[in-house]
This record gives structure tokens, sequence and C-alpha cells, in this order.
């Protein structure tokens, strides 16, 4: 989303200021407090595919998850752009992609590719202010050195980039200044290319951000972009104070993409929580809103439900967004709701989700294991009876787990595991 991130002394520009989004948190209200039940569409075990991450700072050793929670990994603001990779007609400079590529296989990640990012020498305005430097929001003057960069990505890199995005967020101008039907262009030509020369890849369209870009993906989509990608991607960022409104996001995406592909997969190839600071955790609790971890649990979980598959998170070593400090590497409570969902989930099957009595209860089986139950409060912390005699085990985010008898649990706003023993 952010453009440059992978510099150690630039910081990413937040798209409103700390105020704005505290103001906005704190008089957010409460999404979906009406019971509800979702049918969840992924009836497969969670992948480790579900489970994506970017990661801007791979030079750095100390930058690198130790312990892989992901199995994708998804480059973009890493110094890997089209204007990166080609900073002159002709001459490439592969040796920072090359190292992703290289990284990703030893952790035994598959990488994926954003497309773009226009080269200022490319340009058909390089003049033209965008978030990723002059000229590259615009489409390319001569659309054969598009074809070229594409091609020679793909021949390079054949069998080890697994996937291609086709751009970053074209519904902003910021990323992208041109014409629905000329990205719908540079699609065609860029998914005939990668198809050609790498049958295997998998070509992601276009992913546009917010609820503010459904209208461009929905022209995108009706003027018949979506026959030139295997994968509809999206980025879910919601920018609310609730995990929940994920829902309505993607139930609108749905209604775009699934009337005339009803069964091409949906991706979230991107989204991001700004809650790391002390400052933003001050007012989260000010305004009883989960916290980053319960957040990002609760987005994972509803995710997969949604029938999402997969989520890619921004970012491993953001600087406001990071699940760890981009300076130190050290660990910042965001990844606790990550790794918590990552453990409760991979490799299970989940059923539905229900909204009921201010507590959401989504229901996973495990491999060889009965039935267990992700629970957490919609709103301030609720009282849930327990329909069972026996014991069962409680665990939370962080992996603290107790066993206990009673027959009413205090379920708050950050998730936890509810096992029948």
């Amino acid at each position: 989303m952010w453009g440059r991130e992978y510099k150690a002394n630039q910081v990413a520009l937040p798209c409103c200021t700390i105020a704005v989004l505290s103001l906005f948190m704190l008089f957010a209200g409460n999404v979906y407090s009406s019971d509800t039940v979702l049918t969840c569409e992924n009836k497969e075990a969670i992948p480790e595919t579900y489970f994506g991450m970017h990661v801007h700072r791979f030079h750095d050793k100390r930058l690198i998850p130790p312990a892989a929670e992901f199995g994708v990994w998804r480059l973009w603001d890493a110094g890997v752009a089209w204007r990166d990779l080609e900073p002159a007609r002709g001459t490439w400079d592969f040796r920072r992609l090359d190292l992703a590529v290289a990284i990703s296989e030893q952790m035994g990640t598959e990488v994926g590719l954003t497309l773009g990012a226009t080269p200022k020498w490319a340009s058909s305005r390089p003049s033209e202010s965008a978030f990723m430097g002059e000229g590259a929001a615009a489409e390319p003057v001569n659309l054969d050195d598009w074809d070229r960069y594409v091609e020679t990505l793909a021949k390079r890199y054949k069998g080890r980039i697994k996937f291609y995005e086709l751009w970053n967020e074209p519904g902003s101008a910021g990323f992208f200044s041109g014409s629905v039907a000329t990205m719908i262009e540079l699609s065609r030509r860029a998914y005939k290319i990668i198809k050609v020369i790498d049958p295997s890849a998998t070509v992601v369209t276009p992913s546009p951000a917010k609820f503010v870009s459904l209208p461009w993906f929905r022209e995108f989509i009706e003027k018949g972009g979506g026959a030139y990608a295997d994968v509809a991607g999206y980025h879910f960022y919601t920018d609310q104070a609730r995990p929940e409104a994920l829902i309505d996001l993607v139930r609108q995406v749905k209604a775009i993409v699934r009337p005339r592909f009803p069964s091409m997969p949906i991706w979230n190839t991107e989204s991001g929580l700004r809650f790391s600071t002390p400052q933003e955790a001050f007012l989260q609790g000010k305004a009883g809103l989960p916290s980053s971890s319960a957040h990002l649990a609760r987005w994972l979980t509803l995710g997969w439900c949604l029938g999402l598959k997969r989520f890619i998170y921004y970012a491993w070593d953001n600087g406001e967004l990071g699940l760890v400090d981009p300076s130190t590497g050290a660990s910042r409570t965001t990844l606790i709701g990550w790794s918590g969902a990552y453990r409760w989930l991979l490799g299970t099957r989940m059923s539905s989700c229900k909204l009921s009595g201010g507590v959401w209860e989504c229901e996973i089986v495990r491999p060889g294991k009965g039935p267990a139950f992700i629970n957490w409060a919609a709103g301030q912390a609720v009282s849930k009876k327990l329909n069972m005699d026996e014991f069962v085990f409680v665990e939370d985010l962080a992996g603290s787990a107790q066993k206990i008898n009673i027959r009413e649990l205090t379920v708050t706003p950050s998730p936890i595991l509810v096992n029948p023993t």
C-alpha cells in the first residue's frame, strides 16, 4: 500500500493523521451487534498458504522472520517494482529480487510479485506526482516496454515466482492514473505473456483497496478485465474500528465477481492495522475497542469463513503496521494475534461463525479431534453460558490454557479457544 517502505531511512506516510484516525476510532459504532449466522464458504482444511505476509527489509537478517508462520510472501514496497528493476530502458538490476526469491525458497514460502510502478523513462506522464515517484502511476507511453518487462520477469523467474498481481491499488490515482480500459489492456497483455512462458504461474487481477474502490473494480470486471486473471485480488482494508466490517466488504466484492466468474477464488492480497503505538493502544482502550492482536485474529478467522483463500498481512516489518519493530526486530503485540490465529486455524476445517447474545462463535474441527470453538465478544465483555457438564480447556491468543469446570464463561473482545475435553 505504502511507497518505498523497504528503505530504513524512509517512513511510509499514512493516508490520514493519527489524530483523525483516533477520533474516528473513538466514535465508531459497533458493527454486527445483532444475531448473525455465517455458513463458511471454504470447506477444505485451512492451508498454510492462507496465511500471507509482506517483508520489506529482508536484506537485514534480523528482520527475516525466524520461524515463518506464513506460507505466502507478496513482494510490494520491497524495492522490486518495475522502476527499481529497470531504472533505464534495457538496464536491469535483479539483485534485490533474486535475494527475495532465494530467501522465500529457503523459508519454504510461495513468493508473488506485484507488477507496475512505471519507470519515469517509460511513463506516459513522467512529471506526474505519484506515491511511488514521479510518473509511476501512469501507463507506459509505449506498451511494448510493458510487454518486455513482463516477459523478462516471467522468463527469469519461471517456476519460482508463483503468482503475479497485475497492479497495486489502481482505484487510487496515486498508484494508477490511467483509465480502466487502459488497465484492462495492460492486464490482457501481461496475462497472455505470463501464461505462454509459465503456465503454472497464477495471475491475480489488479487489486483495489477499501470500500471506496468498489466502483472502480466493478467497472474493471464488467468491462471484461476479469477474463485476464485466475484470481480476483482485493485489499480488504476497512478503516473501521470493528474487524467485522470485513463481512460487508467481502460480500460487496463477491457481488461484483461471482455473477461473471462464479468459481474464481478471491484473495485478500493486502490488509494491515495501524494499532501498534502506545498512543493508539491507549485510545483503543478508552473506546472499548479490540486490541490489535484481537482485531487481527478476528480478521483471519472471519476471512476464511467468508471464502477468502489468502490473507496477506501488511506487514511484518512496517514502521506503523508491523508485527515487529523495523529498527530492532522486537515483537509487537499485534504478532500475538497473528500467531494465535495461525496456531488455532492451520489444518482445521471451519463450519460456521455465529453471533448470538453479543458473542461470536466460530466452530472448527481439528484433524483427529472433535470440534472446538473460537469465541469473542462483539463489544464489551459478555457472560456466556456453557451447555456442557464436562471440563473444558480455554486458551487465549498467547497460548495460555487452563482447564475449567464452570457453567458460565466471561468472553471479552479478545478471542479465546474453547475446547471441550
